[in-house]
């Protein structure tokens, strides 16, 4: 078992808050092997203070590729002195700032001119573990929901230190390279391009590229030899549309995992044959309202797309099936539509039913008995 330790090589300050954190990851990186004995010894780390990490660590912290080939790498100690160069307020009016990035604005602070700036940057005061770092929204309708989206506040012991089981689920380690796919809108970016591999003391690779390409991805992993690849199902749908087994061996890949929504079965297993990896993904616990009856038995809609996506005839399924009222059954699942709110389907469905209107191309069971079993 490769046992990482990269606080044993590292000039990190040795406060309480730090040696703590630094144990608590030690340990998950020590216990990567054996999840049953990781959940029975892990510990979350109590800190008092936020400390500094970065400072004299020139390990590679983050390697940015562009599409036309050009790329720029920073190390750690690299990134927390452009870090104290910004933003600085204090010849600015207000109780608020605005920060330009790009062309210069009037009235607006340049942040490329930051870069004039020192990099010594001596705060006024400590940072609390309990201060509050980030505000982030819940998703609300985009999750499928009615709610509206609802802030909450995340300190700065939150965030790097409950992604430590991020870390421990990724799988990384010191010296790896990892390129995680997600917008920087979603929290699934802070938790996989920042904290999880920074604080396994891993490289953050980012692919900036304007359209995505299934190609593409596969020469720039082979060529920077990515070692860890965390991407979206309709990122693993496209690859396994490519010939996946051509680059069996000329990747680096380690781990790769899977977020954002449940994979189906068939894709885990094509990405197993060609790439001889387990694509993981943690398991989902649907919501109560996507769960329903058919005939006394409680169906997921998850369960019933990764059924069809394993027919030769169906290329791709995407997460938006939904029960359609039956009088009989209570539902008979028939209905398979594009990337749409389930809670708009499921009404829209119900109002089809009572009016009798049925769409162009949608066939129910009734409309063939002679395959239809017996109850």
């Amino acid at each position: 078992m490769n046992r990482a330790t990269p606080a044993q090589t590292t000039p990190f300050q040795t406060t309480p808050s730090t040696q703590a954190f630094l144990a608590a990851r030690d340990q998950l990186l020590s216990l990567r092997g054996d999840p049953v004995a990781a959940s029975a010894q892990f510990r979350w780390p109590q800190l008092t203070h936020f400390d500094a990490m970065a400072r004299g660590n020139d390990a590679a912290a983050l390697w940015v590729v562009d599409a036309n080939g050009t790329e720029e790498r920073f190390s750690f100690a690299q990134l927390s002195a452009r870090s104290n160069q910004v933003p600085k307020f204090e010849a600015i009016t207000g109780v608020f700032s605005r920060i330009c990035v790009g062309a210069p604005q009037p009235g607006w602070v340049n942040f490329d001119g930051a870069r004039a700036h020192p990099v010594d940057f001596n705060p006024q005061g400590s940072t609390l573990a309990t201060d509050r770092m980030l505000l982030y929204f819940t998703s609300g309708t985009t999750s499928g929901t009615t709610a509206q989206p609802k802030l909450v506040l995340h300190t700065h012991q939150r965030y790097p230190v409950g992604h430590l089981s991020t870390m421990y689920w990724l799988g990384l380690r010191a010296g790896d390279v990892h390129l995680n796919i997600s917008s920087p809108g979603w929290v699934k970016h802070a938790w996989s391009c920042f904290f999880a591999p920074w604080s396994a003391g891993a490289c953050v690779f980012i692919h900036n590229t304007p359209r995505f390409s299934a190609q593409g991805l596969l020469a720039v992993l082979e060529r920077c030899r990515v070692t860890s690849l965390c991407a979206p199902p309709t990122v693993w749908r496209m690859l396994i549309q490519e010939d996946l087994a051509v680059w069996q061996g000329r990747l680096a890949l380690r781990e790769v995992i899977g977020a954002g929504e449940p994979l189906n079965p068939e894709i885990i297993e094509q990405v197993r044959k060609a790439l001889g990896l387990t694509l993981r993904d943690l398991t989902f616990v649907g919501r109560a309202d996507d769960v329903f009856k058919a005939s006394g038995y409680r169906i997921s809609p998850f369960e019933l797309e990764s059924a069809l996506i394993e027919h030769e005839a169906v290329v791709e399924v995407e997460l938006a099936v939904v029960q359609c009222p039956d009088p009989v059954r209570t539902a008979v699942p028939k209905t398979i539509s594009g990337k749409i709110l389930r809670v708009q389907l499921r009404a829209q469905e119900v109002e089809r039913q009572a009016a009798g209107a049925r769409g162009a191309g949608e066939f129910f069971e009734g409309d063939f008995p002679n395959l239809r079993l017996d109850d």
